[in-house]
């Protein structure tokens, strides 16, 4: 029941005009860079393993997939339909950036 209230007042934050959004998807745009741009240094010095590779760049990619769409992830942490926006969103940036999951 709590996954759908938080789902109807994520829905009006999406509908209703808000004057933070533009900082909001600034913020998120700059931290998923810097996370992408951090991570990729860190990868050219140290072997990471494929699957930690993915991982951590599909954890940098939601943050970049918000600035995108306009919905801040993690303004909504501690609520109970971000869980599944992660893994929604994380399996929509793994297959943008053409990484298949290991078999």
């Amino acid at each position: 029941m709590e996954c759908v209230r938080d789902g109807i007042t994520f829905t009006k934050q999406l509908l209703v005009y808000n004057d933070n959004i533009r900082e909001m998807r600034r913020e998120c745009l700059n931290v998923g860079l810097i996370s992408t741009v951090a991570l990729l240094a860190i990868s050219s010095f140290v072997p990471i393993p494929e699957t930690a590779a993915q991982l951590l760049f599909s954890c940098c990619a939601i943050p970049l997939v918000g600035a995108i769409t306009g919905v801040p992830l993690f303004v909504y942490i501690g609520n109970a339909l971000t869980p599944i926006l992660a893994f929604v969103l994380t399996a929509i940036a793994l297959s943008a950036l053409g990484i298949s999951t290991p078999k």
